[in-house]
């Protein structure tokens, strides 16, 4: 009876460890993520400080495509879509 606890427990511990692997590595890739967001943002932001439009581009349509650009990188990079 000892040997199925103690198999049982071990077979426990190994998925415990898989899943919190997987687990830290969605939180890192949101954090990063988010970062890249911040930064992109952050960036665009400066080169339309006190300008309208560049080459007919404005700061809102430049937003969303740094978004749908994120959006689709993330995707398939963790193969969700």
């Amino acid at each position: 009876m000892m040997t199925h606890f103690s198999l049982f427990a071990m077979f426990a511990m190994t998925a415990f460890r898989m899943n919190s692997v997987y687990r830290s590595n969605t939180a890192i890739l949101a954090l990063g993520s988010f970062l890249k967001l911040f930064v992109l943002m952050s960036v665009w932001q400066g080169l339309f400080r006190g300008k309208e439009a560049i080459g007919g581009i404005t700061y809102n349509d430049m937003m969303l495509f740094v978004l749908i650009n994120l959006l689709v990188g993330t995707l398939t990079y963790s193969r969700i879509g």
